[in-house]
């Protein structure tokens, strides 16, 4: 019976040769041969098959026969079938010299020496983070329908690293292997298939079409062919199709900047690496485990061996790979600059990313030599109309919808300087507008998303994103679609800033967040050389209630200062409205002597102008103004003025507005039932209008007077509701006070701990907001919580911090209560006397100014009075007493420090301290971990909301209780509470 030989079982070639007898055929120089073609050294093919490198070199030479067990081992290491290895044990172990190839006994002809398995080469650099992908692709190639996978992605995501990773992993279950052809070169998709032939050393004869030789070839072959950089030849793609058809056990891995769009077809999108969120501050160790961060460093390693991700540039390090948007060959090219910049100096010059990110590497693809020539070679491939619509889709920060986009490009006619020539190209409707955007998908050149409410949204990474602006800026057409871009976010602004008082204001407030980046855009512009100042101040305007109900106060006051600045520039009612409406945002901030100084400003100049929206603006600032110095009457004054404009104008929002204002005067000075009257008119006309945020206003006034009537449960009711409306809304300033509110109901209930939690998320939402004037009042009113709860060097820590913030803007109502809360810390630490000055002091300024002071902080100052008398005797305490009645208000605030400093240095804060210098110990990300448990986080609850491992949670949590000598979570959480943590 025949033997086949094993390579001719594999199917490695179909170029067997004839041996000549004139040569001698033998096993040793064949298996070398074969050896090679596998990219084996001797010292790997004897350490995989078990025996010396001398023994295998002896075999080769053919000095030594292998034993059959010997002989078997080299077969599986060579990946010969086990059908065929008999016969390979046969030809190895034969000694005649001239093997006869005619009788049955003979072993069959075996290939020359340039016959090999194909074999996709071995990659020259690990593939990071590319696990999951990698599993992905190869699940699906396993099963027997999925003949063609596409890896797709946009330009340096890494695709062919990671389709040469699988290839190189999968290979191995094709019996004839894996071949790679590269297309890249190629300019023409006629040279396709011959491209592939070459790979397979098949050539045309010229008897019969390339297309069908290469066929005949595949036919009966397993066999993997890799295609790289399909995206240029993509009119070749029919041709792919048609193999597939007739060589039925053949499949195809390709990668291409756009899907193939044939039958058949698997699209395998590859997304970015992960990158570090940089406004988390996370450490070392837990920057380690995103697949970007290790990249850079292990590129950078190639150029400097000591190079390490450390405390001092790992921020630096996440913000370059955050700024690179996590795409694998911009990290490369920005990690090779590690020879000559530092990464604190490379991420200062990254403004410049397509100057920067180049590299000298001779063997790698052109176009990836610099991250410009990468998304180069993609934007080639597009047309003249494409190529322009890509570009101004550029100018969209944070991406934009069909609709923007349509409005700014016109529909119309959109016309643009491209290569030297002028391209108009018609949308006459959307569909032409749509089309070109989905090339521009199919070319990962930008990214379709869902927005809030299911609507599809169109934007670009930023590294693609310069590489559009720079194209747009030298087609010299950039300041006009500027100009258009800037005036369509105005009038976009200008239209949302009528519906936020309304039933669709929700929408609207999601719409201007998702938008956001455009408006800030828009804002730039406008303070450019070629940009209108006008435009700036206008979209300010019309963005002030979206900056203060999403908490973007402090960011929208530098707006103003900005657009504001150059008065002569602008035309003055412009300016005026503006003015108002930035004056109107300093006073939520809290800041009423900035406000109050603007609305003095902006008042007299609406007088002027007669513009009776500003005066009714400025003079409703005025009255919050005169509040904080305790004028209420003044104040009712200002707000009734301001009331009879509004009703003369009709605007509803800002009429109910004011009633909260009156409604909290009348508050202030005792009269309840008026205060309740204002409230529930606010109520009424904001439900009468579906005015969620002036129903959440009217609520919480509502909540505030239960408080004081000792009324919890309806206080707890009221204040609920107003805050679910508010969440629902993302009415973050609202969120805060409601929590306050809240904070208070269980204050009086005396669920202190209940009270501190409320307290803490109020403080967070406060001081993220930058609301400085509660973020004071939240400070003070922890202190009582820890007063409560007879900690009182926290107490001390609470109410010295808010005394600060307090005397910085000048609030005296706010520095006297600090001042209560003072005496009750020098009461528990012993100092008695020094308590009852301070408490003479406060009650002289609650007398001279006649101020209100809440039912809480009511109680609070007479139980600290209470708890004071009885460790004195009454005349010491009255002399006390008086003497701080008396006493200058220089003196009182240097007593006033001196309790808290006594109080943070006693005996019983010895403890404490050895607990700071454990906590200065903690990492950062370990502080962030020991918040959350004080907050009665479980570790999988933590790892959810770090976005790590429960694994890494309880290395965190393990390393916290080692450092800070605890053994608990309610120890570590007692710490975390008294050190501000939460």
């Amino acid at each position: 019976m025949n033997q086949q030989n094993p390579v001719d079982t594999l199917h490695r070639s179909q170029h067997m040769v004839t041996p000549d007898h004139s040569n001698t055929y033998r096993f040793g120089p064949w298996l070398k041969s074969l050896r090679k073609s596998l990219d084996f050294t001797q010292h790997m093919l004897a350490q995989r098959v078990g025996c010396t490198v001398a023994t295998i070199r002896k075999i080769e030479a053919d000095k030594l026969r292998p034993s059959s067990a010997l002989a078997y081992r080299i077969a599986d290491v060579l990946l010969i079938g086990r059908e065929a290895q008999p016969a390979f044990v046969q030809f190895a172990r034969v000694r005649s010299e001239q093997p006869s190839l005619h009788t049955s006994q003979s072993v069959m002809p075996f290939p020359s020496v340039h016959a090999h398995l194909y074999k996709i080469p071995t990659l020259p650099t690990l593939l990071l983070g590319r696990d999951q992908e990698c599993t992905d692709i190869q699940a699906s190639f396993a099963r027997d329908d999925v003949r063609l996978i596409t890896v797709a992605g946009p330009p340096g995501i890494g695709k062919t690293h990671l389709t040469l990773q699988v290839a190189h992993e999968i290979q191995a279950s094709f019996i004839d292997g894996a071949v790679l052809v590269q297309l890249m070169p190629l300019r023409d998709a006629d040279l396709v298939i011959p491209a592939i032939a070459r790979a397979l050393d098949i050539y045309d004869t010229g008897k019969q079409p390339l297309l069908d030789t290469l066929i005949s070839f595949l036919v009966e072959k397993h066999m993997l062919l890799v295609l790289d950089n399909f995206e240029h030849l993509i009119s070749a793609a029919s041709q792919l199709s048609h193999l597939l058809r007739y060589a039925p056990f053949v499949k195809m891995l390709v990668t291409s900047r756009t899907k193939l769009s044939v039958q058949g077809e698997n699209e395998y999108s590859v997304a970015p690496l992960s990158v570090p969120d940089v406004q988390q501050g996370s450490g070392v160790e837990d920057l380690s485990n995103y697949a970007s961060i290790e990249l850079f460093v292990q590129r950078a390693q190639a150029i400097n061996p000591d190079f390490a991700l450390t405390e001092e540039n790992a921020s630096a390090i996440a913000a370059i790979c955050a700024r690179l948007d996590g795409v694998p060959l911009a990290i490369e090219l920005a990690a090779t600059r590690i020879k000559l910049l530092s990464p604190q100096a490379l991420l200062r010059r990254l403004h410049q990313r397509l100057h920067l990110l180049t590299s000298d590497i001779v063997d790698g693809p052109h176009h990836h030599k610099t991250l410009r020539g990468a998304i180069a070679w993609s934007y080639d491939l597009l047309s003249p109309e494409q190529q322009a619509l890509f570009c101004v889709l550029g100018l969209f920060s944070g991406g934009c919808r069909v609709e923007s986009l349509a409005a700014v490009v016109d529909r119309e006619t959109f016309l643009f300087k491209s290569a030297g020539q002028d391209t108009s190209h018609q949308y006459n409707h959307d569909v032409g507008l749509l089309n070109d955007l989905e090339t521009l998908i199919n070319h990962h050149l930008i990214q379709q998303v869902i927005d809030f409410d299911e609507e599809s949204r169109f934007d670009m990474l930023e590294t693609i994103r310069e590489y559009a602006i720079e194209q747009l800026e030298e087609s010299g057409d950039i300041i006009r679609w500027q100009y258009r871009h800037a005036h369509y976010y105005l009038s976009l602004a200008e239209t949302a800033s009528t519906h936020l008082n309304g039933p669709d204001q929700a929408w609207w407030l999601d719409y201007l967040e998702v938008e956001h980046d455009n408006m800030r855009a828009a804002l730039r512009w406008s303070q450019s050389l070629v940009g209108d100042a006008n435009v700036g101040v206008r979209l300010a305007t019309a963005l002030s209630e979206f900056w203060y109900v999403r908490g973007y106060v402090g960011e929208g006051l530098q707006w103003f200062e900005t657009v504001l600045e150059h008065k002569d520039n602008l035309d003055i009612e412009i300016w005026l409205i503006g003015t108002t409406y930035c004056g109107h945002l300093t006073r939520l901030k809290g800041d009423y002597l900035s406000a109050t100084q603007l609305a003095e400003h902006s008042r007299g100049w609406a007088e002027q102008l007669q513009h009776t929206d500003s005066l009714a603006r400025s003079l409703h600032i005025l009255g919050w103004g005169a509040i904080a110095q305790h004028d209420y009457s003044q104040a009712y004054a200002y707000f009734t003025d301001s009331l009879q404009y509004f009703r003369m104008l009709n605007h509803q929002h800002q009429i109910t507005n004011v009633l909260y204002s009156l409604g909290y005067t009348a508050s202030q000075t005792g009269d309840i039932e008026k205060a309740e009257q204002f409230f529930e008119e606010d109520l009424s006309i904001s439900r009468m209008y579906n005015d969620s945020r002036g129903t959440v206003r009217a609520l919480a006034g509502l909540g505030m007077i239960a408080i004081d009537q000792h009324n919890g449960a309806r206080a707890q009711t009221l204040l609920t509701e107003a805050l679910t409306l508010a969440r629902s809304l993302n009415y973050q300033v609202a969120v805060a006070g409601l929590l306050n509110y809240l904070g208070e109901v269980a204050r009086t209930q005396g669920l202190y701990d209940e009270a501190m939690t409320y307290y803490a998320e109020a403080f967070e939402v406060m001081r993220r907001t930058g609301n400085i004037w509660n973020v004071a009042l939240i400070l003070h009113n922890r202190g009582h919580i820890a007063l409560r709860q007879q900690m009182s060097i926290q107490a001390a820590g609470y109410f010295i911090e808010s005394l600060d913030i307090q005397q910085g803007l000048g609030n005296t109502s706010g520095i006297v209560i600090c001042l209560v809360g003072l005496a009750g810390v020098a009461t528990q630490q012993g100092h008695y006397q020094q308590a009852a000055w301070l408490l003479g002091a406060a009650t002289f300024q609650f007398d001279k100014s006649e101020m209100f002071v809440a039912e809480v902080d009511r109680t609070e100052y007479n139980h600290i009075v209470n708890q004071t008398r009885i460790h004195l005797d009454q005349s010491i305490f009255d002399s006390a007493w008086s003497a701080g009645y008396a006493m200058a208000w220089d003196q009182v605030m240097v007593e006033a420090r001196d309790v808290a400093s006594k109080a943070q240095s006693s005996p019983s804060s010895q403890k404490t301290d050895m607990y700071n210098d454990a906590l200065d110990q903690l990492t950062p990300r370990e502080m962030e971990v020991l918040g959350l448990i004080a907050q009665g986080m479980t570790n999988r609850d933590i790892a959810h909301q770090l976005v790590i491992s429960p694994r890494t949670v309880n290395a965190h949590v393990t390393s916290i209780y080692a450092k800070l000598g605890v053994t608990s979570r309610s120890a570590a959480t007692r710490l975390a509470v008294e050190h501000h943590l939460v």
